[in-house]
């Protein structure tokens, strides 16, 4: 019985998907899901735009946020509760923390502002909405 119970436990244990930083892997949340244009707030901000998917980010111009991170490809990514963590190069990068903001008066998000301790914030408006192909949006 003792090696019943150690066996069920450890096929439990490895059907659990993990990542190598030790976190429970999650995706992107839907609300998150799609194309991100940056508001520019200065005329010298430059264009920039994030494309998320269900476990994927792919950035493209530049964000201060997310530093040195390959640009235009799609990058192994997930988003927990206040942070996206990025994988690139084999590797989990630092967190970037970020805040969905609902339209007034709206239940929908769209807006959203990643956040730096260095009090430099950038807000992206939600442009392009990214379904699932097998996902029902009949009207009910």
């Amino acid at each position: 019985m003792k090696h019943l119970l150690l066996i069920i436990s450890l096929l439990l244990l490895c059907s659990c998907d993990v990542h190598d930083d030790g976190s429970s892997y999650k995706n992107f949340s839907y609300e998150m899901r799609g194309v991100w244009e940056r508001i520019n707030s200065e005329p010298w901000d430059e264009p920039a735009q994030i494309e998320i998917g269900y476990d994927n980010i792919t950035i493209t111009g530049t964000i201060y946020h997310f530093g040195n991170l390959p640009k235009g490809v799609k990058l192994e990514a997930y988003a927990d509760s206040g942070f996206i963590r990025i994988k690139a190069r084999d590797e989990w990068q630092s967190p970037v923390y970020y805040k969905l903001w609902p339209e007034y008066g709206s239940y929908t998000k769209n807006i959203l502002t990643l956040i730096d301790s260095n009090y430099t914030d950038i807000d992206f408006k939600l442009t392009e909405v990214e379904y699932e192909d097998n996902a029902d949006y009949t009207d009910f």
